[in-house]
């Protein structure tokens, strides 16, 4: 029975991952932080998986890696620079984060390494980061997720990464998997942290610089007594004036993660240094605002779901997005992260008004009609159709 249902956990995660291969997000992904209601635990269990913790690795006083295993032993795989967003209980609510890997696709034995940083006031990263989480414990598990994934080069090129903080999490295995699977492609990286003491995976950037592809330039908000790395915040005025260098003589396209207000410099600086829109791609980490009660509905709406020539109608509670109201109803409405972060929930509004909300989606696909079911709510009597 227990291997029945372990057989039937991995397909369910081979069509999630399959539909995330078959539409994917565009390179600019906002990533939340939202309880899971009733319906979406239900299809966490039937679609996620158990992956068990093996490892915990301190990597700064603020920063864990997690080494994530399926315990059947099966590899999980992912593409560089993908995030997985974890289930994970905390005072009995079960809380959904997203986390990006911060390892190597097919290293560890198929294992993933994701890393947690504890942020000032965070439920799910104190939890993570303290003695509460230990060696052994099983979580569900949903996604890989997101689009912020290099696209693979034949001939040499240079590729930047920019990151601050905790942003640097999956420029490791971005920057990995360049070195390893481009043997002409050159990485520079751009790395900010308030101090020395704070900078993760310090062994790991050392190794990776040995190759001789692999450049690091650290600017620390507080100087060290080194004198050897950049001064200052990640801020506009500090950025024009690393970039010089880090642009150098060109590059094909610059990775950029960090916090929001660095990245709208980071953006901004990059455009005024003469690198291309087109060549940045961002992945920014966001705790998005819930409307559930500003524009929640007066009661219950009925929804139309349409896929091809099937219709069949659902009511929609009002504390219940269009994702939820279709699982309840037992409707096959594909997601991945559940949060807005990765598109994989995509759903075109044919009539009616809903909230319009996600961010993970790109203009054209906004003007198109289309929403995120996990994050978008119907205001009233609606139709929706399923790709």
């Amino acid at each position: 029975m227990i291997s029945e249902r372990l057989t039937q956990l991995r397909r369910d995660v081979t069509m999630v991952v399959s539909s995330l291969l078959g539409n994917p997000p565009p390179p600019l992904v906002r990533r939340g932080a939202r309880h899971v209601r009733p319906a979406v635990v239900a299809a966490t269990k039937a679609l996620g998986r158990p992956l068990r913790i093996d490892a915990i690795e301190r990597e700064t006083d603020d920063m864990v890696s997690l080494l994530l295993a399926c315990p059947t032993g099966a590899p999980i795989e992912l593409s560089a620079g993908q995030f997985f967003t974890l289930v994970v209980p905390v005072d009995g609510v079960l809380h959904r984060r997203a986390y990006s890997a911060s390892s190597l696709p097919g290293d560890l034995g198929g294992r993933v390494r994701v890393t947690v940083k504890r942020v000032e006031g965070g439920i799910v990263s104190r939890r993570l980061t303290s003695d509460l989480t230990k060696v052994g414990e099983v979580l569900t598990v949903l996604g890989p997720s997101g689009s912020f994934v290099p696209r693979r080069a034949e001939g040499p090129r240079t590729v930047g990464l920019l990151a601050g903080g905790s942003g640097i999490t999956p420029m490791m295995a971005i920057a990995k998997y360049l070195l390893t699977s481009e043997p002409d492609t050159r990485v520079r990286l751009l790395f900010g942290n308030r101090r020395r003491s704070d900078i993760p995976f310090l062994a790991e950037l050392d190794v990776l610089a040995a190759t001789g592809r692999f450049s690091v330039r650290h600017v620390l908000a507080e100087a060290d007594e080194s004198g050897e790395h950049g001064v200052g915040m990640l801020t506009g005025d500090v950025l024009s004036r690393e970039l010089p260098a880090f642009v150098g003589d060109g590059l094909e396209s610059v990775f950029v993660c960090g916090p929001e207000g660095m990245m709208d410099a980071a953006r901004s600086s990059l455009l005024a240094a003469g690198v291309v829109e087109a060549s940045i791609f961002e992945e920014r980490f966001a705790s998005p605002k819930s409307n559930l009660r500003a524009r929640a509905p007066a009661g219950p709406v009925e929804v139309t779901v349409q896929k091809g020539t099937s219709r069949k109608r659902v009511l929609q509670t009002v504390d219940q997005t269009l994702l939820e109201a279709g699982l309840a109803a037992g409707l096959d409405m594909p997601f991945s992260c559940a949060m807005g972060g990765c598109g994989a929930c995509k759903v075109r509004v044919l009539s009616g008004e809903t909230t319009r909300d996600g961010s993970a989606l790109t203009p054209a696909e906004r003007d198109a009609g289309y929403v995120l079911a996990c994050v978008d709510r119907g205001l009233g009597p609606c139709a929706v159709e399923l790709p």
